[in-house]
């Protein structure tokens, strides 16, 4: 048979990309661990919240007031994690001047939704400029210093088609990998484990599994978020 170790082959086993801590997430699930990072270190991994960790899920509960809804073009919305979602991308910009913030919502809705609370919140042209927001479409092929990764689902509705077998985890390997230095989902991870529907979801259960179990140092309430923005807020 046809040798494999060739150094090109190899090569694309590497990747550069992503800081190792977010590849993490996706090696084991989707490639079978085959993948090996050589990235350097990134500056957006040490941005709030968490700083220092590569990824970070702020977890939004039904009690929070996180809710979906169904738009009359079928697609949906969470009107409270695109708040969460907005005042995270805000708060990024002022702390990183750099900083490329890509926000990733799976729901067109959605999308619109954020896109007007950030023009209300009109953050100054040049870190408007550092904003990328679109569905996960809109980021095949690009990437950015920070993923902000907005799940939009709760427990207490069905999952989206688009979060089952094939398609979501297309969706996950594509939100996650596109971030470079930081990975922060928003959300509610037992969605995925709770919500009728959730057994049709692939890969993304065992990502949550395996990494962002309550105890993970990588996990934060939204709640305590709240505290921060305030604190941010009367620091100015």
């Amino acid at each position: 048979g046809e040798r494999t170790d060739h150094p090109a082959l190899q090569m694309l086993h590497v990747q550069r990309r992503m800081h190792t801590g977010i590849c993490d997430l996706i090696n084991k699930v989707f490639y079978g661990g085959k993948l090996k990072s050589e990235s350097a270190p990134k500056n957006s991994t040490n941005l709030w919240p968490l700083s220092g960790e590569p990824t970070a899920f702020v977890v939004l509960l039904p009690e929070d007031g996180s809710k979906v809804e169904q738009t009359p073009s079928a697609s949906r919305l969470n009107r409270v994690s695109a708040q969460l979602v907005a005042s995270l991308a805000c708060r990024l910009l002022q702390e990183d001047s750099d900083a490329i913030v890509g926000i990733i919502a799976p729901y067109r809705a959605q999308v619109t939704l954020i896109r007007r609370l950030l023009r209300e919140r009109g953050p100054e042209k040049d870190q408007a400029r550092r904003i990328r927001l679109g569905t996960v479409h809109a980021f095949q092929g690009s990437e950015a210093d920070v993923i902000i990764w907005d799940l939009v689902e709760t427990r207490d509705h069905k999952i989206g088609r688009l979060y089952h077998k094939d398609a979501g985890d297309r969706l996950s390997n594509v939100a996650i990998s596109r971030a470079q230095g930081k990975l922060i989902l928003v959300g509610d991870p037992e969605a995925f484990f709770l919500a009728p529907g959730q057994e049709s979801v692939g890969k993304l259960r065992g990502i949550f599994t395996l990494n962002f179990l309550r105890e993970s140092p990588r996990v934060i309430r939204a709640t305590e978020l709240e505290t921060m923005f305030v604190g941010a807020a009367s620091a100015h």
